[in-house]
């Protein structure tokens, strides 16, 4: 593995299937909350927070996750438990459970984050190298692809969740298909040439696209990280690096270019245009104009029509 950032997707789901069929039986599941019957080593949050570095904040979703440490070592955090977990050892997160990715202070490591929500599912590299935590090399499923990866990611949920017989071994299994069939999906689509964009930027388009799509109503990270399947803050995360910009501030920052035009070429109302742009009212959209051009929309009008000399 590359110490650079730069890790391959397909190498790296390449290593760790390699890894996991060594250790099959072996405990390297983990599931989250106090009883993990794959892997059993874990400490109350909080409790040694300075052996961890925090990149990004602790959330939820509605869509299951799933994390694979393919080399070094990181942790965990699920709820209210961390779980230090290395090489080839496997994190399934279900829907609601508050997670986060915590790098641990002097070790370094390679992840693969898979994340599955209706009609998409996603991958992508995740770790820490000499320079820090990075994102790297990503994956986006079509909808040919996606029908039988998500049926597996949701057969593999259900028995997360059972205190069945057997269901950690059965959870082992769908966890290899998972990665077996992205392997095979992602060499495919690649081998056709299929990566005429890299996946940030493919990512970072949707979201401007979604963005200039829905700009006529309140627009929340939320509902943007579900359509790409990435978590708030990774998606975060991505989009400022590639445009300098938070996705909230990119949002305020194209309703008020939006506003600005509809303010010089249209008899529209302040409130009209307010209610246009989906802000909450009148005063909040006022207040976020003023904020940006240090005038009010009522200002900017007359100096549109009467420029001052």
């Amino acid at each position: 593995m590359s110490e650079t950032g730069s890790v391959s997707l397909i190498e790296a789901l390449k290593q760790s299937i390699k890894t996991i069929e060594m250790n099959y039986s072996g405990n390297w599941v983990v599931t989250g909350g106090n009883e993990n019957p794959g892997k059993l080593k874990s400490e109350q949050a909080g409790r040694n927070d300075s052996n961890y570095d925090k990149v990004v904040e602790i959330s939820s979703h509605d869509f299951v996750e799933m994390f694979v440490c393919v080399e070094g070592c990181c942790a965990l955090q699920l709820e209210d438990h961390v779980f230090e977990i290395g090489k080839g050892d496997v994190g399934v997160i279900l829907p609601g459970v508050s997670h986060i990715e915590l790098p641990i202070k002097g070790c370094t490591y390679t992840g693969i984050w898979i994340v599955a929500h209706t009609g998409r599912t996603a991958l992508h590299v995740s770790g820490k190298n000499s320079q820090g935590f990075f994102i790297a090399d990503g994956f986006t499923f079509d909808t040919e692809h996606n029908a039988m990866l998500n049926s597996i990611i949701l057969n593999m949920s259900i028995e997360a969740k059972n205190k069945l017989p057997y269901n950690i071994e059965i959870v082992k299994t769908y966890i290899l298909q998972v990665l077996m069939t992205c392997l095979r999906n992602v060499e495919n689509s690649r081998n056709l040439g299929l990566t005429g964009v890299t996946w940030k930027d493919s990512v970072v388009s949707d979201v401007q696209n979604y963005i200039e799509w829905n700009y006529q109503k309140q627009i929340r990270v939320e509902d943007i990280s579900r359509l790409v399947c990435i978590s708030n803050n990774y998606l975060n995360t991505i989009f400022k690096a590639a445009t300098g910009k938070t996705i909230m501030r990119y949002i305020e920052d194209f309703k008020i270019d939006k506003a600005m035009h509809l303010l010089k070429t249209t008899d529209l109302s302040i409130k009209e245009i307010s209610i246009r742009l989906g802000y909450y009212d009148q005063y909040h959209f006022s207040k976020m104009f003023k904020k940006r051009q240090r005038s009010s929309p009522k200002q900017f009008r007359e100096d549109q029509i009467m420029p001052k000399a």
